[in-house]
């Protein structure tokens, strides 16, 4: 991030959950199976969250799509918290108002940011309708 000329600011967590809302086991790992990823946010210049950014929490749980695609929520998250241009790299497909640079971008699309975003309303700190499935988590 330094490189490219942006300050680490924080963390945001994904946690894969299945239909049922358990954790996604299927993922990789050499010591555990990660049903999380991390993604790192970063800022250039003297920004500061906006209002709905200081009482979102920093997780998401939603359903995997493909390999590596983040999911719409993430973007959701950064849209409330931040403001334009948005910037996303090693991006898998394109985000209406987003600048995104990625191997699967199609040249000439990644740098199309010029219409407004929308991103869905928050509630207590979510993004709505995702909601934090409750774990029920053994106890032992």
């Amino acid at each position: 991030m330094k490189a490219w000329g942006f300050e680490y600011k924080t963390n945001i967590v994904w946690l894969k959950v299945r239909k049922d809302g358990g954790p996604d086991g299927r993922g990789v790992g050499f010591y555990y199976r990660n049903v999380t990823e991390l993604v790192l946010f970063g800022t250039r210049g003297n920004l500061r969250t906006a209002q709905a950014g200081r009482r979102m929490v920093n997780i998401i749980a939603t359903m995997k799509e493909r390999h590596s695609q983040k999911p719409n929520e993430l973007y959701d998250m950064i849209e409330h918290c931040s403001p334009e241009p948005f910037l996303e790299l090693f991006a898998r497909s394109t985000r209406r108002g987003w600048i995104q640079w990625g191997d699967e971008i199609p040249p000439g699309q990644g740098t199309a940011a010029k219409e407004k975003v929308s991103p869905r309303p928050m509630e207590d700190g979510m993004i709505r309708p995702y909601r934090m499935p409750q774990l029920s988590l053994p106890l032992r």
